[in-house]
């Protein structure tokens, strides 16, 4: 790997795919800009590692160096954000605000939730103590003056990957998948009428329902939406394959690294178990799981990213390098899925909740679950590429009939930013 690891997906992005995240955090009160942004310019001085820019050498090859300006903190525009342009300062990142929302925007290659949130956090408390004069608890929150580890930004090596294959292959048997939606999707993405549902669920109802149906945040929710699909679906008589993303950091010897160290896992639900009970279809998720989270698969991820960055950093010219990168990627796996869905875990906000009312995982997809443990809720966004309530209403259904209390905040367009290597200056 000649480059920074986090430098290559951007030979992947496009116009219409933007690996990009944002992440919404909806404040009990309105954003006070000029605080705000006073805010991010100090929190942001605590991670010297998302501070980057392009570069770009004599063969094509992309690599992130160390950009010496600061965050950029604009108002919500019509317009898209383009990270890496001169409206953001050239960054990998920007943020923005509008009413009591504030949005973060971040480039994928460099993290995914985990990672995210070190920064977010982080501006958030430094925001709620300059705009109310207090410092609350900070829960897992790093604080600016306190030492960056190196840690933070490790990544594995590949020499010390131990030479071991996962136990088990993953089933490519034929699964639905909503193919015609991505088909018409697509013109939404241009568009930009990609969509996503806000909602959140009680936290002290949820883990009291998954205590008694053996599952977790993630396998509950992943059995709702398997029985809404079946629901949904009538004609349909093909399992349901399930897709989530495992974070295999602390298995490979980086359990801190904002790295995105993510493997796939994958659920198969049998066209004859749509009538399970939830229980037994959280016990399914769970067991399928624990396999599929074993290092093994840390491993081989990193051994076929390292080839991924071998098979790049070969080829001459950026269009070159593109369309190998494209052609190559090892983020895309090799089945098909109906849903995916993700829970970061729980994040200690501490105190801060005093003042935060919700927060929202915001990203490309369709069907897509992104779950939040924030305070005393669980707050869900379901991304999708149509503006079709189907899904949705069968979903909220089966919430209604396992008597799970849920509050619909409402639909809302994506307005992700792009990342393109061509909005960049480049440096060469």
């Amino acid at each position: 790997m000649k480059f920074s690891p986090d430098a290559y997906l951007l030979h992947e992005s496009s116009k219409f795919i933007t690996f990009n995240i944002r992440i919404k955090v909806v404040m009990k009160d309105e954003v006070n800009a000029e605080v705000l942004t006073l805010a991010a310019e100090k929190a942001f001085t605590r991670f010297p590692y998302y501070s980057k820019q392009i570069f770009i050498d004599e063969n094509g090859g992309i690599d992130l160096i160390q950009n010496p300006r600061t965050i950029k903190v604009n108002p919500v525009s019509k317009k898209k954000t383009y990270l890496f342009s001169k409206e953001v300062n050239y960054q990998p990142l920007s943020i923005e605000y509008q009413n009591n929302c504030i949005y973060f925007n971040m480039y994928h290659g460099m993290c995914g939730g985990a990672g995210t949130f070190l920064w977010i956090k982080t501006t958030v408390y430094e925001y709620i103590c300059k705009q109310y004069g207090v410092c609350p608890n900070a829960g897992s929150t790093l604080m600016v003056d306190s030492p960056i580890l190196e840690e933070e930004y490790a990544y594995p090596k590949l020499e010390n990957i131990p030479n071991e294959s996962p136990m088990v292959d993953i089933k490519k048997d034929d699964c639905w998948f909503p193919g015609l939606d991505y088909l018409l999707g697509f013109g939404n993405l241009i568009f930009s009428d990609s969509i996503h549902h806000e909602f959140e669920i009680p936290k002290k109802e949820l883990m009291k329902y998954i205590s008694e149906n053996d599952g977790s945040p993630m396998a509950s929710v992943s059995a709702f939406m398997t029985k809404a699909l079946y629901r949904a679906l009538p004609k349909n008589n093909l399992p349901i394959r399930i897709e989530t993303n495992h974070n295999y950091r602390q298995k490979v010897g980086c359990p801190k690294t904002h790295h995105d160290l993510l493997s796939h896992v994958f659920f198969l639900i049998p066209h004859h178990a749509q009538n399970y009970p939830i229980d037994k279809l959280c016990t399914i998720i769970r067991g399928s799981t624990a396999i599929q989270t074993q290092p093994e698969y840390g491993y081989e991820n990193i051994r076929k990213f390292y080839e991924y960055t071998d098979k790049v950093d070969g080829v001459s010219g950026l269009k070159e390098k593109n369309k190998c990168a494209k052609e190559n990627s090892h983020r895309v796996p090799d089945v098909h899925n109906s849903f995916l869905i993700n829970y970061m875990g729980r994040e200690d906000w501490g105190d801060m909740t005093d003042y935060v009312e919700r927060v929202q995982v915001i990203t490309d997809g369709h069907l897509l679950f992104e779950i939040l443990d924030v305070g005393k809720k669980f707050c869900i966004t379901l991304m999708q590429m149509n503006k079709s309530t189907t899904y949705l209403d069968n979903f909220l259904q089966i919430l209604k009939e396992e008597n799970i209390p849920y509050k619909l905040h409402g639909t809302y367009k994506n307005h992700l930013p792009i990342s393109k290597v061509e909005t960049a200056p480049i440096i060469k």
